[in-house]
């Protein structure tokens, strides 16, 4: 650890307290440096560095680190210096962000023009980049289910920068997110910085379309909720539309919550038509209290006791019911449900939450996981301890991603706890 330290040793040092905060386990002693780089130009000579002597390059990507990361000898690049709007661009409702930029800072510089960002569920991490790359959902995936980032500034294995999209051609284009063929520059979305390491990203704004009104409706049981909240997806009527479950000592039930973001007179018309159809199949108003503002509302999923996935509305309840048995059985009987509708109601963003178990969260995990997955569960970035197991349920999926990371990084440098079997 000693030469890796001193091989480093021209960027800023990152404290001991700050790197144990990339694990999910308390890693007692580790192997690994922290440096954090204070420009792109840092980024890559420390890139360029860990080529040259075959060391290994950590960064946090949403997900923490598993225990065995810190006996691998490397160094981690911590992204707080890299924190910088580098532009906002109101006309065509983008901005250029670094990754180190946090939510509270992001949600600052664009509240300042009248614009905001997507604003993430439960995000794994504080930097906005970092978790629209592991493309974490947005409470108004309802309506705009698109990835929220466009063309990104990567560092490559070998020190090269990458600008992807088209901006590789030229800055005075479009953010458009492709080559205008095979979109090769989308492998960095959801590889966990596996090919290269995204320093800055262009990412979707918004502006505010005016107040947001909530309406929160009551139903006795889950089939009503979930026809509800599939029929004013469809129609159009809601940003953000989810259930929960009621609250514990409250009477049993679920509540359906929808937000309509629009121009007064479309605005109406849509909290009339929501409000119409919940009552048909049953629901009544609720006083639920309204989400706080976009920028206090965020907050981190806890990843020992959550493991969300995607499903068909149709599914759904089955699939509750099977995890909330499940936990039952290993006497956590804390669960709660967020349900939030997908793509206009193509499918549900199901996340199971629970308190209790977090000495076997990992049993745990992964029994839900074989417990759902059969049912019709899909699982996008999974934690570390599974997505291996999800990966090689598509062999030839894996074969291929092995094949990419073969060839982007041939040393193996860049987070190579992705690819144990490299």
């Amino acid at each position: 650890m000693a030469q890796i330290d001193q091989i480093f040793s021209e960027f800023e040092a990152v404290s001991n307290e700050r790197l144990a905060s990339y694990f999910l386990e308390t890693p007692g002693e580790l192997k690994l440096v922290g440096r954090a780089p204070r420009s792109v130009a840092e980024a890559t000579r420390m890139v360029e560095l860990a080529a040259k002597n075959q060391i290994k390059v950590f960064t946090g990507s949403g997900h923490r680190f598993p225990r065995e990361v810190a006996d691998i000898p490397g160094v981690v690049m911590d992204f707080r210096n890299l924190a910088a709007v580098r532009m906002v661009d109101g006309r065509n409702l983008f901005g250029e962000v670094e990754r180190g930029v946090v939510f509270p800072d992001l949600f600052s510089a664009l509240g300042k023009q009248d614009f905001r960002p997507a604003c993430p569920v439960t995000p794994l991490s504080p930097e906005a980049v970092t978790d629209y790359l592991i493309r974490e959902p947005t409470w108004d995936v309802s309506k705009f289910p698109e990835a929220k980032i466009g063309p990104l500034e990567v560092v490559l294995a070998d020190g090269r920068v990458q600008r992807t999209g088209a901006h590789a051609l030229s800055l005075k284009t479009v953010p458009w997110t492709g080559e205008g063929g095979p979109y090769f520059s989308q492998w960095y979305q959801g590889s966990r910085d596996t090919y290269g390491i995204v320093v800055s990203a262009k990412i979707l704004i918004y502006p505010h379309w005016g107040k947001k009104k909530y309406l929160h409706f009551g139903f006795s049981g889950m089939a009503p909720a979930l026809a509800v909240l599939k029929e004013i997806s469809r129609r159009g009527y809601c940003q953000e539309g989810y259930l929960v479950e009621k609250a514990e000592g409250e009477s049993a039930g679920i509540i359906l919550s929808a937000a309509v973001e629009a121009f007064e007179e479309l605005g109406n018309y849509n909290v009339r038509e929501i409000d119409r159809i919940a009552r048909k199949q049953g629901g009544s108003p609720e006083q639920a209290p309204d989400p706080a503002g976009d920028a206090s509302r965020i907050q981190a999923r806890r990843e020992k006791q959550s493991l969300p996935f995607f499903c068909s509305f149709d599914r759904a309840e089955d699939l509750w019911g099977k995890i909330k048995g499940f936990l039952g059985g290993r006497g956590i009987n804390r669960a709660r449900l967020l349900a939030l509708s997908f793509g206009m109601g193509r499918e549900l963003y199901l996340s199971p939450d629970w308190e209790g178990g977090e000495a076997e969260y990992r049993e745990i995990q992964r029994g839900i996981m074989d417990l759902v997955y059969p049912a019709g569960a899909f699982f996008d970035m999974l934690p570390y301890h599974l997505s291996q197991i999800m990966y090689k349920k598509d062999d030839t999926y894996y074969r291929h991603l092995l094949k990419i990371k073969r060839l982007m990084d041939p040393q193996n440098i860049l987070n190579p706890q992705e690819f144990m079997e490299f």
